[in-house]
């Protein structure tokens, strides 16, 4: 489905998937076995996105003002502190341009965070003794136990 494994505990697994096979990876995530737990998250990043996005068109405007103030300016004293300004507004952008990738990753993906105990790969046939836990015929430890 095209996601991948933010983060893994012996207990937990943190998901990225794709939003739009969101419900698939759900559909398949029960398939493996018993969903022990399972936390869904998602939010509205819109705002924060045009925000974010509109944010750098006007540093972007600003930037190309000042760069036209440098090839004006007469004095060095004017040019240092028209530099000063470019690198700064340099810097903000760089730091916008990152916090735009980041919600856009967020769009994009949604996260699932679950606790799934697996259903066993392959079933042995029973042992014909009575064993006091059941997993024990399940996952073919009856022939090291005897």
């Amino acid at each position: 489905l095209g996601g991948y494994v933010q983060s893994s505990t012996m207990q937990q697994r943190v998901l990225r998937i794709p939003s739009k096979h969101y419900q698939d990876a759900l559909s398949q995530l029960q398939e493996l076995g018993t969903i022990l737990a399972l936390e869904q998250s998602s939010e509205d990043v819109t705002e924060a996105f045009s925000d974010v996005v509109r944010r750098i068109e006007n540093l972007r405007a600003l930037q190309a003002r000042y760069t036209q103030l440098l090839a004006a300016a007469n004095s060095i004293q004017v040019r240092l502190a028209i530099e000063k300004e470019l690198r700064r507004i340099s810097q903000e952008l760089r730091e916008l341009e990152e916090r735009r990738r980041s919600l856009v990753d967020r769009i994009a993906y949604a996260t699932i965070t679950l606790e799934l105990e697996a259903k066993p790969k392959h079933r042995v046939a029973h042992s014909g003794r009575v064993q006091p836990f059941p997993f024990v015929d399940d996952y073919g430890l009856s022939s090291v136990l005897r």
